[in-house]
């Protein structure tokens, strides 16, 4: 008797999408943090590449026109400047806050400066973590 009427009936029982639903939070709750980490270390990276993409820039405008007179800075809006060494100016990704950038206020875009004694300093800098 117990057979046939289980038979008729078609779903879940309480019991068991409470179960389900209890197992669904607790990895939600584990992989959540994961998460954010590992966008954060994929940022750094991002950043770090940016940051060596405009090194290697600057040293390409220096190989072609030798060491500037005075300090020359590049920076998003100067396209004149840049526009022979890179395809496009990188952005900061928005995932890194200020004190990943090691600086109180928050930086909108990076700035190259090339020293007339050749250096070649990128601003924010490479984040070592």
């Amino acid at each position: 008797m117990l057979k046939k009427i289980r038979k008729n009936k078609k779903g879940f029982t309480l019991l068991e999408v409470t179960l389900v639903i209890a197992i669904l939070g607790i990895l939600v709750a584990i992989a959540t943090p994961n998460l954010n980490s590992v966008r954060r270390k994929a940022a750094i990276a991002a950043h770090n590449a940016n940051v060596r993409t405009l090194t290697t820039a600057a040293t390409m405008y220096i190989s072609d026109k030798g060491i500037p007179e005075n300090d020359l800075e590049w920076n998003k809006n100067a396209t004149e400047l840049w526009k022979d060494y890179l395809k496009e100016w990188p952005d900061i990704p928005k995932v890194l806050s200020a004190d990943d950038l090691k600086n109180a206020e928050k930086i909108n875009s990076y700035t190259v400066t090339i020293g007339k004694d050749g250096s070649i300093k990128v601003q924010p800098g490479e984040i070592t973590d």
